[in-house]
């Protein structure tokens, strides 16, 4: 019988072959900009021989090495504070989002971040016009939130390790591989804000709150002020957390989970 277990060696060479083929047939080496590749190899090298001297000296998987050494650059680009800031927001956001999942669901911890970041957004949302937004405060209450759901968030994480450890164990060489794809994608993270809209709304929203205690919704001076959208209002959070910027932080946040919900969606196709 065929399944989709017995076809996974097959589909994952074939994505390799394909995407050889496309780049020979049209000959991308004539538009592809060689110092950021070079450099971006260069950074996979270095991550290689650092995972292998992690190995010797704490004896962990290879993969799990390399993605120290990605974590710790993504700290140094990121800032610690921002840093900091993101995973109190995440570990209070998997502390309330828990409460409201059965523990059967699938994929249990990345949902309950992200139901939990849909309350907190959608919460605090609603009283972004009003002086309420300050660092003690949101402190206070993630804090407490944490400290209340504690043995949950324990178990969540547990599980989560207990999933990265399988993953990892099973193919050394895939799970490299994959650790250092996700690496150079994480360095999205290290680059500053410069983008327009970035600095006029997305940004605008969590200064405000950091500088103020409030939102103004100045629609006069900017009609996309009064579109409070729950991303920004998660940068806000972070912002007054971390008492800094944490623009790059908060979209590791976000993409981390869309590899967890990725990863558990190929492991429900038998893709594993």
């Amino acid at each position: 019988m065929i399944t989709i277990r017995n076809l996974r060696p097959g589909i994952f060479a074939s994505g390799l072959l394909l995407t050889a083929f496309g780049f020979v047939s049209t000959a991308m080496w004539k538009v592809v900009f060689w110092p950021p590749l070079i450099f971006l190899s260069g950074l996979i090298g270095l991550s290689l021989v650092t995972a292998f001297a992690l190995k010797k000296l704490f004896g962990c998987t290879l993969a799990t090495a390399a993605g120290f050494f990605w974590l710790l650059l993504l700290v140094y680009f990121c800032g610690l504070a921002a840093t900091i800031s993101v995973a109190i927001l995440g570990l209070s956001a998997m502390a309330l989002g828990s409460m409201l999942l059965p523990v059967p669901v699938g994929a249990r911890p990345a949902l309950s971040i992200l139901v939990g970041l849909a309350i907190l957004s959608g919460f605090i949302g609603w009283l972004l016009p009003f002086p309420l937004h300050y660092r003690i405060g949101y402190l206070l209450l993630l804090l407490l939130l944490i400290a209340w759901r504690r043995a949950d968030i324990a178990m969540l994480m547990k599980s989560m390790a207990g999933s990265w450890r399988g993953a990892t164990g099973e193919s050394a060489a895939l799970a490299i591989l994959a650790i250092s794809v996700l690496g150079v994608a994480s360095t999205f993270a290290w680059t500053p804000v410069i983008h327009s809209d970035d600095l006029s709304y997305h940004l605008g929203l969590p200064t405000q709150l950091h500088d103020l205690g409030y939102y103004s919704m100045a629609a006069a001076s900017n009609v996309w002020s009064v579109s409070a959208w729950s991303g920004d209002v998660v940068q806000g959070m972070a912002y007054l957390l971390g008492n800094s910027e944490a623009h790059g932080a908060v979209s590791v946040l976000w993409a981390g989970l869309t590899v967890a919900l990725l990863w558990k969606l190929g492991e429900s196709l038998g893709l594993n």
